[in-house]
């Protein structure tokens, strides 16, 4: 507990001092790039133990830099849309780093446009992806990705869960594709 704790005081300081000092750039994100965090609710922790992976969550970037919003699949609301800020704030990341799908900005527009599109499909686990049952965070920006003509060859995971055994996309089989690379750690978070 006292490691996570120093974890979160130490990505607070540093990401106050990157904006205190004008060094981050929004600029450096595009439309598309997804939101790797580290939640701080009881079910991120069981998805990082299942997962063995230090993120929980991710997300997508849509809008533009003066505006970034965070879209992703919640179990209280479904698939949302809210403020970057919100997002990655303490109360809800522990930590977080943006990660770039190689794409032409036209394959960018076409995944933010379905991930938009999607915005109030319910949460679920079970049978997810079927239309009309809904999805969770990572099926979103697999399918994202998908829908814009890019197979991010994501990793799925066997898990023997008591009530819902089955394959599930984790965080880590999305970091896995050859086609995700690391932009900004929360150290280098923009302004």
């Amino acid at each position: 507990m006292e490691d996570k704790l120093l974890i979160t005081v130490k990505s607070l300081l540093l990401l106050a001092l990157c904006l205190l000092a004008g060094t981050c750039q929004a600029s450096q994100l595009l439309p598309g790039d997804l939101v790797f965090r580290e939640g701080t609710e009881p079910v991120s922790e069981a998805v990082m133990v299942m997962d063995d992976n230090r993120f929980s969550h991710v997300g997508m970037l849509a809008g533009q830099p003066d505006d970034w919003q965070v879209v992703h699949a919640v179990p209280e609301g479904g698939v949302i849309s809210e403020p970057l800020a919100d997002y990655i704030a303490a109360e809800h990341a522990r930590q977080f780093a943006y990660f770039r799908v190689k794409a032409t900005d036209a394959q960018r527009q076409s995944a933010t446009d379905f991930a938009e599109a999607n915005l109030g499909v319910p949460f679920t686990l079970l049978d997810a992806g079927v239309p009309g049952n809904g999805t969770y965070c990572t099926l979103l920006i697999r399918d994202a990705w998908q829908a814009a003509g890019i197979d991010l060859q994501a990793k799925f995971k066997h898990l023997n869960l008591p009530l819902y055994p089955g394959d599930f996309l984790l965080p880590s089989g999305l970091l896995a594709s050859p086609l995700v690379s690391p932009v900004l750690q929360d150290t280098d978070s923009p302004s």
